[in-house]
């Protein structure tokens, strides 16, 4: 049964979408006779003709269910673990609902996780290559300072007539 929302199919402006009618004279709201239905827990189809949507959220929950048996994956699971789950249907043939294509998905996760591999590499390489730098300018100072002491020593060895 479809519901209409009130006024809907008199003004165009108003979509057909379901909306709860909310005004303090509204005939619907009251449930006159002659007005459209509202939706109530009496129009509820039987428990085996509903449709389950099963959301499965890891690897263990997923060895649960065959081929041909129908999928939702939980938008919380993270990158790796997806692909994991993708590719292990792919091999079960268990169909996915919020993914139309599995092996596009696929290949767009492994293409993203290439990726991240190599600007982790040049960050890894750039951090290195400031860590050398980083040392070799602390070693240019400490051999300054190595020679101010020096000179030092030496003057105040002079002054007092060096060590004898």
């Amino acid at each position: 049964m479809k519901f209409l929302r009130q006024q809907g199919n008199f003004k165009k402006r108003i979509k057909k979408k379901w909306r709860k009618p909310k005004g303090h004279h509204s005939k619907l709201q009251e449930k006159r006779r002659g007005m459209h239905k509202m939706p109530s827990i009496g129009y509820k189809k039987p428990e085996k003709l509903r449709e389950k949507e099963v959301i499965v959220h890891n690897l263990k929950e997923l060895n649960n269910y065959n081929k041909g048996d129908e999928v939702t994956l939980s938008s919380t699971i993270g990158r790796k673990k997806k692909l994991l789950m993708l590719e292990k249907c792919l091999k079960q043939g268990i169909k996915i609902t919020n993914h139309k294509d599995i092996k596009s998905k696929i290949k767009d996760l492994t293409k993203t996780f290439e990726e991240r591999v190599k600007e982790r590499k040049k960050k890894e390489k750039a951090a290195v290559e400031k860590k050398k730098k980083a040392d070799k300018a602390k070693k240019v100072v400490v051999k300054k300072k190595a020679k101010k002491t020096a000179k030092k020593t030496t003057k105040k060895a002079k002054k007092t007539g060096g060590n004898k």
